[in-house]
């Protein structure tokens, strides 16, 4: 992953918002947002939205906390917790009822960021195809392309990780468009 990571941070660089195409068989599948985030944390000492679909952010802290990751200057929008029946708590987390509430997930995406500097703020965005389990295809696609715009508009830098397989290749064809750049790390499943 450490090749991968450097490819990452140079296309970060020079675009604003950018894709990560994976598959849930490689083997960095499931930290590869979580690197992103450590890398614009410590490395760039920028604060970070990350907007938590695959897990809770439970999860994501004791991760955090075991790399000593400063959680101060995050910001999590979290569409897990509350789904999962688990009692919401924790500083710097704006929870969502399920990763159904687009709407909500967008309202929640403005309110962190008008709290940042916009400038030099990331959006992790953890993981797109996760959304199409609880949401239709048009619906997700018109999510991204309001995401996408709200980063550009803000000045903030935007990543976006999602699985490619099979039955999401018109997903991603259809999104594709939205991101300045990306990577595909899907081994090309």
């Amino acid at each position: 992953m450490v090749q991968a990571l450097e490819l990452v941070k140079k296309k970060l660089d020079s675009s604003d918002t950018f894709i990560i195409l994976t598959s849930p068989r490689v083997p960095e599948y499931k930290s590869v947002g979580l690197d992103i985030l450590k890398y614009f944390v410590n490395e760039k000492k920028s604060p970070v939205i990350y907007i938590c679909i695959d897990k809770p952010i439970s999860s994501i802290m004791r991760v955090l906390e075991k790399d000593n990751v400063d959680s101060n200057i995050i910001v999590f929008i979290d569409a897990v917790t509350v789904m999962s029946g688990t009692e919401p708590k924790g500083n710097h987390c704006l929870y969502i009822k399920s990763p159904e509430n687009l709407t909500d997930m967008s309202i929640a995406l403005s309110e962190a960021i008008s709290s940042l500097p916009r400038d030099k703020t990331c959006i992790i965005v953890d993981s797109l195809s996760t959304l199409l389990v609880y949401n239709n295809l048009n619906t997700v696609v018109k999510f991204v392309h309001i995401l996408t715009a709200k980063i550009k508009q803000y000045g903030a830098k935007g990543v976006a990780i999602s699985t490619k397989k099979g039955h999401d290749d018109d997903f991603v064809s259809q999104i594709f468009k939205f991101f300045d750049d990306s990577v595909d790390f899907s081994g090309g499943s």
